[in-house]
Order: structure tokens, then sequence, then C-alpha cells
């Protein structure tokens, strides 16, 4: 997980959950299959709030190759987001942001329309 120092003033929420395999589906209930069917292996999830109670959620997801991290990634995104300059590509929409370097897919997701919540998911 990264340290208070590489993402801005966000701090851990409560402990890293970590889903293997199966598990996925104790997680995303009703979205797990498409995981699987791309080669999900395994994923870390951490929660941060910052100062003013606002919070983001990361995901790491690992795949069992590129190809696997890349479809997944093209799946999850759609053609309205904004491409950012990050991993091998990534996207910012509405209130996440997705991007795949490798055989991982890392999701920030912020449940709300703030504007500073919105850029801090696309510096961090």
């Amino acid at each position: 997980m990264p340290g208070e120092a590489e993402t801005g003033g966000w701090k851990e929420d409560g402990l890293p959950q970590i889903y293997v395999g199966e598990d996925l589906f104790t997680y995303i209930n009703g979205g797990a299959e498409i995981y699987h069917e791309y080669g999900f292996t395994q994923v870390i999830v951490q929660d941060f709030l910052n100062k003013n109670k606002k919070s983001i959620s990361l995901e790491i997801f690992e795949m069992s190759n590129p190809e696997s991290a890349y479809g997944m990634y093209t799946f999850k995104t759609n053609p309205g987001g904004e491409e950012l300059a990050l991993g091998d590509e990534a996207q910012l929409a509405d209130y996440y942001m997705n991007f795949w370097k490798g055989k991982f897919i890392i999701t920030l997701t912020g449940f709300d329309e703030d504007e500073g919540t919105k850029k801090s998911r696309a510096k961090n």
C-alpha cells in the first residue's frame, strides 16, 4: 500500500482486505464472474479518508498475465472517460479512475463528485 507521503494526505481507513480466487465472490457479489473469465488471481482493497472525511477506495487487482489485465481494463472503461498518462493506459470517469500496468488493474473510486476528490483520484 502507498504511504501517506504518496497519497497527498489521504490516510488509510481500516486494514487492507485481500480476496484470492473464489473469495472474490464475497467482495463483488454478482460481478466476480467476468474477472474470473479474464484470469483473476487476487485483489487487495484499501479505503482512504482525507482531512474532510471524503473517502476513496483503492483496489489492486492481480490478473494472470498482462493480456488478462488489458482485457479486463478495456471491459471496465468507457468511451466517455478522460485518458490519463499513467501506467500502460489510464482513464478517469465520473467517480472512478482505472489504469493497468503489467498484470495489474488499479481502480480508485471516490463516492462523491466533489472536485477535490476527483482531482485526487487523477493525481494519486
